[in-house]
């Protein structure tokens, strides 16, 4: 089977190293054991033909760009053994910032007869840690949750259950797998840009000079960010194949409630406030130490596409995620909780008016037009980060019948898309975490003021006005 335009873009990513992986780390309530875990997976394995296949290709690599990725096939491999998957880890590992960048370092190879994913199990204070590692090619972060919701289903019906050691969890000659789903575009118009579309802009990207959009921006919406005046973050050129750092930032169930009590009484989203807030101690502890100057940032948040088709289960493996970027002005200097509303609301409202009408995803349609070789290595050397990027993964109920999962930790490889991304997935019991990916050039940073590390102080920051805001701010409603 040929690939389809996005699953092209995600091959060039992978073969080309321009991004590593994403990964989901759960803490479940009770151990596993590795052959519980190996008979699970199987049983999911075969529900779920995505998780057995891989993209081969058909000629050499000389090919790849020339034939803009058309020189692949999609198909299931032809074996997969327990070592395979799985990965125990011998010996008790942290789960902080140095256990994701080590998980960042898993590389998964196309054109072999190996899944495009694994299952490490980690241990640590007694608790037991599943994390699922993952390409981005033929799913998304939210297919992260459904692989524990599923594992965790699977594990509960063969809890007990005695027998022999499993080595082979797949087999193409002698295992039966449901046909492979319909990709995203067979299943969503929605992926399909019209020519108006298309014409507009290519128009606006391509002919429309700077000064002449800033002028309609402002003519059409006056609160839009002029970038003549304050021009959009920029600082290291885009690079790939480099190592992401992480910081972990966890947000107790009581700061949860409090802030989700706050942004429901200002009637925005918690992922408007993340990146508000986020871009605001941006401003305040990074940019000093790089420049002067007031820049405006551009804010990149992944959104969701499931929602415009609910219940669909060809969706639930799958790749179905587009990106919205509003930009915002420089904060005062002495910010005010009107300034800093005032960023919410902006990045709430562009993130409004795109699922409005869909056009996020006729964006994410426009790749079927491009070569994504041409696409990706046109970015190299150049100022086509955005300042700071959000993919949050919401609240999830990962529980079947008295087991559950406790904790959540979304990450993934930063690649080529901001200069600082945050990943973010909550659970009841363990509340909100937010992980900081950023690259070496971010930690190489420090304050000569206090003589300690930008993006320690960044950290810091983050989580101070994350809980602080709303719960100084809740007060006055």
């Amino acid at each position: 089977m040929e690939p389809n335009f996005y699953e092209r873009y995600y091959i060039c990513r992978n073969v080309d190293e321009f991004y590593k992986n994403f990964n989901v780390t759960a803490k479940y309530s009770v151990p596993f054991s590795t052959n519980e875990l190996a008979l699970a997976i199987r049983n999911v394995i075969l529900q779920t033909p995505a998780l057995v296949h891989n993209f081969f290709r058909d000629g050499t690599e000389k090919s790849d760009r020339k034939k803009a990725g058309k020189n692949f096939i999609k198909r299931p491999v032809a074996k997969i053994s327990v070592d395979d998957i799985l990965v125990v880890l011998p010996d008790e590992v942290p789960i902080g910032d140095e256990y994701f960048k080590r998980l960042n370092n898993v590389k998964f190879a196309m054109d072999v007869e190996k899944p495009l994913w694994n299952l490490y199990v980690a241990y640590y204070q007694g608790n037991q840690y599943l994390s699922y590692i993952t390409d981005h090619s033929l799913v998304d972060g939210t297919c992260g949750v459904s692989f524990h919701q599923d594992l965790l289903r699977e594990l509960v019906q063969i809890q007990g259950v005695k027998s022999d050691p499993l080595e082979v969890i797949f087999n193409s000659d002698t295992d039966i797998l449901p046909p492979l789903p319909p990709t995203t575009d067979k299943i969503a118009p929605i992926l399909q840009p019209s020519i108006w579309y298309a014409a507009k802009l290519v128009f606006i990207e391509f002919i429309m000079p700077e000064y002449v959009l800033n002028f309609i921006r402002k003519w059409t919406d006056p609160e839009s960010t002029d970038t003549s005046k304050n021009p959009l973050f920029t600082y290291k050129p885009t690079f790939r194949n480099v190592p992401t750092f992480y910081k972990l930032i966890n947000l107790t169930p009581d700061e949860v409630k409090s802030m989700l009590s706050f942004t429901k009484s200002r009637k925005v989203t918690f992922s408007s406030y993340i990146s508000a807030i986020g871009s605001h101690v941006m401003q305040d502890v990074i940019f000093p130490r790089i420049s002067a100057k007031d820049f405006s940032s551009s804010v990149e948040i992944a959104i969701n596409g499931r929602r415009y088709y609910p219940g669909e289960k060809a969706l639930r493996y799958a790749f179905f995620v587009s990106i919205v970027e509003p930009t915002i002005g420089p904060f005062p200097k002495k910010a005010s909780v009107s300034s800093v509303e005032k960023a919410m609301n902006r990045i709430d409202k562009s993130i409004n008016d795109a699922l409005g009408d869909a056009s996020l995803f006729s964006l994410l349609g426009m790749l079927r037009y491009v070569n994504p070789w041409d696409y990706l290595h046109g970015k190299l050397g150049k100022n086509s980060r955005s300042t700071i990027s959000l993919s949050n993964l919401g609240n999830a109920i990962v529980r079947e019948k008295d087991i559950e999962v406790d904790d959540l930790i979304f990450s993934q490889d930063l690649g080529l898309t901001s200069h600082i991304g945050l990943t973010s997935v909550g659970t009841p019991r363990g509340g909100f975490n937010i992980l900081i990916n950023y690259f070496d050039y971010i930690e190489e940073l420090v304050n000569p003021d206090t003589k300690q590390k930008a993006i320690d102080e960044f950290s810091r920051e983050f989580h101070r006005r994350l809980v602080e805001y709303a719960r100084e701010n809740t007060e006055e409603i």
